[in-house]
């Protein structure tokens, strides 16, 4: 029983720190009030601190690329979450004596696992990035990716939520179109008509595809059940002249994401709190020379909800961790107090197990409530991107560059 004794001192060590957010107030502050580059340094010098091989290698990574990503430096944020990936991906981070470990003192002495969600994600920032910088064979791969993972936890994992990605899947057919890979973006297009069905354009996107594969009968379908004008099929048309338009990807992230708190029915288990988010939408004005255009963006992918969901889906295995967590602790209490025959040491040694048992608390704090989109299709030239989240004073411009035949993503990100 020496061993449960050195765990117990080891763990009462760090277990107030392990549980602690990787953003904590100092970094939290410099990223609310719009300092993002340098909330990223400062975290990144912690990170540095920490050592690679830290519990939190996997938090830290990614906080930094959602971080750099908001800053704009995308070489960096990209370079943070191809780490990421690799960590959630290949690494089996919870060995044999972290599991026996996190039965006596919780979980927050193990390797921090990326929530299902996370992962997915992880993925999806990969393929936004290379969007931006223009490499769109990259930004395909992380899109199968997506969809590989989601496969997985729909067949394997058999999940009902984790399981969806409208954003990704949208990013995915605008990518196919962009590379003229016709038949790939009609199977995304399709796709997203089932997930996302609320989404505006999305009759518009799917004439404009099957007219340009020649599927006419597909063509009239979708021009009757989505009550599609001679405007309307005009519009849709128009991206298809690459000569003469290219297309404005704008991509919103919107608020911040629930963070973990102590479950009030038993506060040795997480569960997800959301975080006050008063922004539904934004408009986007854009201006190009003397024309201007202005778009409300579509919520397409619900972090919030997600995060929620995919916990309490997991929550019966967790909870059976937890309660094979209460039987060890009391096995482990007698055992000391009949080797010691000393029942106040036993006493002491189920007191200290139940102290060092805390929630994990741990998450990818910096991401958005919600990401939303809206698509402009523009003739070239210099433009202004104006995005103006509703009801607060919190615009925010860009200035892009559209080229004939090419896709452009532009993103912005509003934190309460």
């Amino acid at each position: 029983y020496l061993r449960i004794w050195v765990l117990l001192w080891s763990s009462s060590l760090f277990v107030g720190c392990a549980s602690t957010r990787v953003m904590d107030s100092k970094a939290d502050a410099l990223f609310r009030k719009g300092a993002a580059l340098e909330a990223a340094d400062y975290l990144e010098e912690r990170f540095e601190k920490q050592g690679k091989e830290s519990r939190n290698t996997l938090l830290y990574r990614m906080d930094l690329g959602s971080l750099y990503r908001t800053a704009g430096e995308l070489k960096k944020s990209t370079d943070y979450f191809l780490e990421a990936d690799q960590d959630a991906d290949i690494k089996d981070y919870t060995s044999i004596s972290e599991q026996a470990g996190s039965l006596l003192v919780g979980d927050t002495i193990t390797h921090y696992k990326a929530e299902e969600f996370e992962s997915v994600l992880i993925n999806t920032y990969l393929a936004l990035n290379f969007a931006e910088i223009g490499q769109l064979e990259d930004a395909l791969v992380e899109s199968r990716r997506v969809n590989r993972k989601l496969y997985l936890l729909r067949t394997e994992a058999k999940r009902k939520y984790a399981t969806e990605n409208p954003f990704a899947t949208y990013l995915t057919a605008v990518l196919f179109e962009a590379e003229q890979e016709w038949n790939d973006a009609y199977v995304s297009y399709k796709q997203l008509r089932e997930s996302a069905p609320w989404l505006s354009h999305i009759g518009r996107d799917l004439y404009r595809v099957s007219t340009r594969l020649g599927m006419n009968d597909e063509a009239r379908r979708w021009t009757q059940d989505y009550s599609l004008s001679e405007e309307d099929r005009r519009e849709a048309l128009k991206s298809l002249d690459r000569s003469h338009y290219g297309v404005l990807f704008v991509v919103f992230e919107n608020g911040l994401s629930p963070i973990k708190v102590p479950n009030p029915m038993w506060h040795q288990l997480p569960t997800f709190e959301p975080r006050w988010n008063p922004v539904e939408n934004a408009m986007v004005e854009v201006t190009l020379e003397e024309s201007k255009e202005v778009k409300k963006t579509e919520p397409l992918f619900d972090v919030e909800t997600m995060a929620v969901e995919n916990l309490k889906e997991k929550f019966a295995r967790i909870l059976a961790k937890r309660i094979g967590g209460v039987v060890v602790k009391e096995a482990a209490a007698q055992g000391v107090a009949r080797a010691t025959k000393n029942q106040a040491l036993g006493d002491l040694t189920r007191l200290i197990l139940w102290f060092a048992d805390r929630a994990d608390l741990r998450s990818w704090s910096v991401l958005p409530k919600d990401i939303q989109v809206c698509r402009f299709v523009l003739p070239p030239g210099q433009v202004k991107v104006q995005l103006t989240p509703d009801g607060v004073d919190a615009s925010q411009q860009k200035q892009v560059e559209v080229q004939p035949g090419q896709l452009k993503v532009v993103s912005f990100r509003y934190v309460p």
